[in-house]
C-alpha cells in the first residue's frame, strides 16, 4: 500500500510499505526551525517534519521541530519510534499522527503558542490501525485558546501514559468518531490515557456535541483507565511538582510523569538543553543579569554587569556576556575592616559559557569575596570570547581573563612598610577602581596562622580561553591564600601567561596551560603555594615565553617566591624561551618533573635564589626527579651554571635522582619507558601528593580527558 504526501512536487513522495523494520537513516540532536511553507499554495503540504511510513530501522532522537507554519511534527502511518522530541510554536498542531502509526513516542515536549493562534498540541486521528503509544510527555499551554490539548478521532486507538497537560481551553477533545465510535469503552479498541495529570483552564473536555464532540465518550475513557488526575499542576517551569508526584507513574523504570525526572534533572540542566532553543532556553535570564535581546546559535545572551554584592548565580541554559569590568564584591581593606566593603560569591553551573568581547570585559573577585565554578568532565565550564562563541575566529588575547584577590602573603607593597607585617598591592592592569591584593594572610600549609578567614574559592573542570588582552594573564591570582583551589584548570591561548601567581598560597593540581603568548605559568611576588600535576604546551615559533617563570622581584623580600612544583611535564616548542626561567631571589622545589624543550631547560640567573655562586639549601632551587631533555642542552647561554648545575646535581645534597636523557613521551605528555624509569622523590611533609612516578601523566591517567581542549590527542577535542 503507498499513498502520496500532499504537496509533494514528484513522484518521490510515495511512502508506505510492507518492510515494518525499514530503515531510513538517522536524525539526532536536530532542529527544524520556521518550515512548513507550501510548495504549491493549493497542495496543503505545510509540515515542519513530515515521517511517511518510516520504518523502526529509522533512528529518530532529540529532535526539535519549532514554528512550523502548519504543523511540526507529523507522523504519516509507519512503526519508527521517536524519542527526547522538542515540538514548540506552530501554528497548527505540534504532533500529528495519522495513516496508521504505530510507533512509541517517549520524552516529548510539547508548547503551542500562546493565543489561539496554534492548533491542538497533539492530534491522532486516521482508523484503527492508528495505535501510537506516547510516554512521558508535558504538554505546557496554559496560555493557548486556540485547540485543545490533546484531540482524538477517526478511529484511532493511541495510548497515553505518564504525561502532563496544562492547556488554557479544553484538555481533550474526544471526537465521536474515536475509538471504536462507542460510548460504552472497551479497553481493546479505544484510546487508553492513563496516570498522567490534566489541568484544563475551561474543562477536561470539548462539549461541542453539534460539532462532533462525544465526551460521554471521552469522561469513560479517562474514568475508566488507570490513575488519571485533574487537578492544578505544580510544575516549576518544565519540572514536576509535589502534584505530578502523587500521580502514580507507569512501570518501572518510569519512576516519574511528564518529560524530566524531577529527581535528576532541572529547567537548566536536562536532556533538552543545549541543542533546543526558545523553549527551555527562553527562560528569564538569572536575576542580577539583564537579557542581552538576541541569542547565539538558539542560545539566550544575559548581560553580566557592574558590582554583585550578594550571589549570583549564572544557571545552565544561557550564555553570558561581560560588560566591562565585572566586580564581585567590594573590597574589604587590607583588615577586611572597611566599612564600605561588600562580601558576596559569583557561583556557575556545570556546562556554562561566559564571553567578553575585548580587554575592558573581565572578572575581579575582590578580597572576602568568592567564585564557585566546579564543572564536570562531561560539562566544563568555558570563559571564552564572543569571537570563539560564534565561530568567528579563535586568537590570542580576546578578552580579559579572571582576577582572583585574597589577603595572602606578597612582598611587593604598593607603599612603604615601615613598621607592619603586612603590605598589600593593586593589579596594574585593572583600569578604575584598584584591584587591591595582599594583607595579613597565611596560608595553613606553611604551618602558619589563617587570621582572616576567607571564604573559600574553587575553580574546577574549568577552560579560560583566548584571554590575556589588557591584563596580561588569563588567570591572575593576587595574594590568593590556600583558600583558593583550582584543580582540573585549563588556560588556552592567553595573549600573555597563562596563570600568573601573585604572592599568596594558593593550591593548585591537574592544571594545563596551552598556547600562550608569554609564560605559561608565572610565579612572583612571594607565591609559596602548592602546584601539582602540570601540563604546559607552547605554541612553536617564537610567539611563546618560558614554560615557567620564577622571580621575586628583588633580593632580600619577604617572602621570598618559593612555589612547590611537583609531578609537572613542560613541552616547550618555541624558540623564544625556556623550560624553567629562575630569576631575581627565585627559590623553590621541583620534584618529579620532565622538561622537554626545542631551546634550553633552565635558564637560571646569576640572580636566582640568594644570589650568590653556589647551591645554598633552602634559599636556592633545587631539583629532584625530573627528566631533562632539551635540544640546547639544559642550560641557557646566560645563566649562571655553576649555581645551576649545584642545583640539579645528583651529586650535592644527598640523592637527586635527576635524568638527562632522551624523552620517550607519547601523546605529546604522556609517560612512556624513559619516564617511568627515573626514581620519584617523596613529597615533603605538607606538600601535595606522595607519588611514586615522575610527570603528570602516566599511561594509565585519565584526568586530562573530556573537560580540556586543544591538546590534540584523542580525549581532549578542538577548541
Amino acid at each position: 500500500f503507498s499513498r502520496v504526501v500532499n504537496g509533494a512536487l514528484t513522484a518521490d513522495g510515495v511512502y508506505g510499505g510492507a518492510e515494518a523494520d525499514s530503515g531510513s537513516g538517522t536524525l539526532q540532536y536536530v532542529t527544524v526551525r520556521h518550515a512548513g511553507a507550501e510548495p504549491i499554495t493549493d497542495l496543503g503540504f505545510n509540515v515542519g517534519l513530515t515521517l511517511g511510513g518510516v520504518g523502526t530501522g529509522t533512528t529518530v532522537d532529540h529532535i526539535q521541530v519549532h514554528n512550523s507554519s502548519g504543523d511540526g511534527l507529523a507522523f504519516l502511518g509507519g512503526t519508527v519510534n521517536a524519542d527526547y522530541l522538542v515540538l514548540s510554536g506552530s501554528d497548527g498542531n505540534q504532533l500529528d499522527i495519522d495513516r496508521g502509526y504505530t510507533g512509541t513516542v517517549d520524552r516529548m515536549v510539547v508548547v503551542p503558542r500562546a493565543g489561539d493562534i496554534s492548533g491542538n498540541g497533539i492530534d491522532v486521528s486516521g482508523d484503527s490501525a492508528s495505535r501510537p503509544r506516547i510516554i512521558r510527555f508535558t504538554l505546557l499551554a496554559g496560555d493557548s485558546t486556540g485547540g485543545s490539548g490533546i484531540r482524538l478521532s477517526g478511529g484511532a486507538r493511541p495510548g497515553f501514559t505518564d504525561g502532563i497537560v496544562v492547556h488554557g481551553n479544553t484538555c481533550i477533545d474526544y471526537e465521536a468518531t474515536a475509538g471504536d465510535g462507542r460510548q460504552a469503552i472497551s479497553f481493546s479498541e479505544d484510546p487508553a490515557l492513563e496516570t498522567s495529570l490534566y489541568d484544563c483552564g475551561v474543562g477536561l473536555l470539548t462539549m461541542d456535541t453539534g460539532n462532533g464532540d462525544d465526551p460521554v465518550a471521552g469522561q469513560a475513557v479517562f474514568d475508566d483507565t488507570f490513575s488519571n488526575v485533574e487537578a492544578g499542576n505544580t510544575l516549576d517551569g518544565f519540572i514536576p511538582g509535589a502534584a505530578e508526584g502523587r500521580v502514580n507513574a507507569g512501570a518501572p523504570p518510569r519512576l516519574h510523569i511528564g518529560a524530566f525526572n524531577p529527581a535528576e534533572e532541572t529547567n537548566t540542566d536536562n536532556w533538552a538543553t543545549g541543542w533546543t532553543r526558545d523553549v527551555l532556553s527562553g527562560l528569564s535570564c538569572p536575576e542580577g543579569t539583564a537579557d542581552a535581546g538576541f541569542d547565539i546559535f538558539g542560545q539566550n545572551v544575559c548581560n553580566v554587569s557592574g558590582t554583585v554584592t550578594d550571589e549570583l548565580t549564572l544557571t545552565r541554559g544561557h550564555l553570558y556576556a561581560l560588560l566591562g569590568r565585572v566586580d564581585i564584591g567590594v573590597d574589604v581593606g587590607i583588615l577586611a575592616a572597611a566599612p564600605s566593603g561588600a562580601a558576596a560569591e559569583l557561583i556557575i553551573d556545570p556546562g556554562v559559557t561566559v564571553f567578553g568581547r575585548s580587554g575592558a570585559d573581565y572578572i575581579v573577585v575582590n578580597r572576602d569575596s568568592a567564585i564557585t565554578a566546579e564543572g564536570t568532565v562531561d560539562d566544563p565550564i568555558i570563559f571564552t570570547s564572543e569571537e570563539d562563541v560564534t565561530n568567528a575566529r579563535d586568537a590570542r588575547g580576546e578578552w580579559g581573563g579572571l582576577v582572583i584577590l585574597g589577603h595572602g602573603p606578597i612582598n611587593a607593597c604598593n607603599v612603604p612598610a615601615i613598621g607592619r607585617d603586612y603590605c598589600e598591592n593593586a593589579i596594574r592592569s585593572v583600569a578604575g577602581v584598584p584591584a587591591l591584593y595582599g594583607g595579613t594572610g597565611r596560608s595553613g600549609s606553611a604551618g602558619l596562622v589563617v587570621p582572616i578567614d576567607e571564604p573559600p574559592t574553587s575553580l574546577s573542570h574549568v577552560q579560560v580561553r583566548y584571554a590575556g588582552s589588557g591584563l596580561g594573564a588569563g588567570i591572575t591570582l593576587g595574594g590568593a591564600d590556600a583558600h583558593v583551589v583550582l584543580d582540573r584548570v585549563q588556560v588556552h591561548n592567553s595573549s600573555g601567561d597563562g596563570i600568573k601567581y601573585l604572592g599568596g598560597r594558593p593550591i593548585s593540581r591537574r592544571i594545563v596551560v596551552t598556547g600562550s603568548g608569554d609564560d605559561q605559568l608565572d610565579f612572583d611576588q612571594g607565591y609559596g603555594g602548592l602546584t601539582q600535576y602540570l601540563v604546559t604546551v607552547q605554541r612553536s615559533g617564537d610567539s611563546s615565553g618560558d614554560s615557567i617563570e620564577v622571580s621575586s622581584g628583588r633580593q632580600g623580600v619577604t617572602p621570598q617566591t618559593a612555589p612547590f612544583v611537583g609531578n609537572f611535564t613542560l613541552i616547550g616548542a618555541g624558540t623564544g624561551g625556556h623550560g624553567i626561567r629562575l630569576d631575581t631571589y627565585a627559590a623553590g622545589r621541583y620534584h618529579n618533573g620532565v622538561v622537554v624543550d626545542t631551546d634550553t631547560c633552565v635558564d637560571y640567573r646569576d640572580t636566582a635564589g640568594d644570589g650568590m655562586e653556589g647551591f645554598t639549601p633552602g634559599f636556592d632551587p633545587e631539583f629532584r626527579s625530573v627528566l631533562f631533555d632539551c635540544e640546547d642542552g639544559v642550560f641557557s647561554s646566560g645563566s649562571d651554571t655553576t649555581t645551576g648545575r649545584a642545583a640539579i646535581s645528583n651529586d650535592v645534597v644527598g640523592v637527586r635522582n635527576n635524568s638527562f636523557a632522551t624523552n620517550t613521551l607519547s601523546d605529546v605528555f604522556v609517560n612512556g619507558t624513559a619516564e617511568a624509569a627515573v626514581p620519584a622523590t617523596p613529597a615533603p611533609p605538607n606538600s601535595g601528593d606522595d607519588t611514586d612516578y615522575i610527570g603528570a601523566v602516566r599511561a594509565s591517567d585519565t584526568w586530562w580527558q573530556g573537560w580540556t581542549c586543544g591538546l590534540g590527542v584523542d580525549g581532549s577535542p578542538p577548541c
